[in-house]
């Protein structure tokens, strides 16, 4: 599964920060333990912290997701890969804006699972679209897998948020241009077009687990020099003292 966070402000946002500097957008490369099946299933086994603490008394590895993240920056150069999933998101919108006309229900409340009988002739159906050029080798490029990353244990940054993610957050920061982060700071919740879905990220959590260092020693931007970490701040998913190097 592969999903983005993104801020309304240019400066900040991201869900993993150095120094008080949060990217404006992150993307993430979701993975799971493949005798689950599916991100989802893990998602269910572990819905609270009660479930965390029995899977672990009972020997469970609960760590059975694990997180690829990268950051982007914003520079003057645009980023063809982020211009076609851009792309395809004003498609989806352009099925919402048909489909939503005359829907008879709160749109906040809107289930693409359910079945909508009785809320209205137009309600929508699910939005999709099919992008076949993107190449996923434009935003996790041989530079940023080459060039380290940081490792901790710890939660999910949508609900449930329970702490059974084992991040991997790259040192080498993608980029996106300005033009490029307003169309995704524009973008809206389905059927509402006066509600920005940003900001769509976890507010940063201070993170009590170990931190470890893989190669580099901070974010790598465009310019190949690194911000250098001297406190990192995560979604451990407990609020504690930072951990500093």
């Amino acid at each position: 599964q592969i999903h983005f966070h993104w801020s309304i402000d240019p400066e900040v946002g991201g869900e993993h920060g150095i120094n008080g500097n949060l990217p404006p957008l992150e993307v993430h490369f979701v993975h799971y333990n493949c005798p689950k099946g599916s991100v989802s299933a893990v998602q269910e086994q572990y819905q609270t912290l009660e479930d965390i603490n029995l899977a672990r008394a009972q020997g469970i590895d609960v760590y059975e997701l694990g997180v690829l993240s990268v950051d982007f920056e914003i520079t003057d150069e645009a980023n063809p890969a982020i211009d076609r999933i851009l792309d395809a998101t004003e498609i989806i919108e352009e099925q919402e804006r048909l489909n939503c006309t005359n829907a008879t229900f709160p749109a906040e409340c809107f289930d693409p699972n359910a079945t909508n009988v009785g809320i209205g002739v137009n309600a929508p159906g699910i939005f999709e679209t099919i992008q076949n050029d993107i190449d996923i080798r434009e935003i996790l490029t041989d530079e940023i897998i080459n060039g380290g990353y940081f490792t901790y244990e710890g939660s999910l940054t949508t609900p449930p948020c329970t702490s059974d993610v084992r991040w991997f957050v790259f040192n080498t920061l993608n980029h996106i241009s300005r033009a490029q982060f307003l169309r995704w700071r524009n973008l809206f919740i389905p059927c509402n077009p006066e509600i920005l879905i940003a900001p769509n990220g976890r507010p940063l959590q201070e993170n009590i687990n170990p931190v470890f260092r893989c190669k580099g020693d901070g974010f790598v931007n465009k310019k190949k020099k690194g911000t250098g970490y001297n406190k990192y701040g995560g979604n451990g998913g407990k609020r504690s003292k930072s951990w500093k190097y």
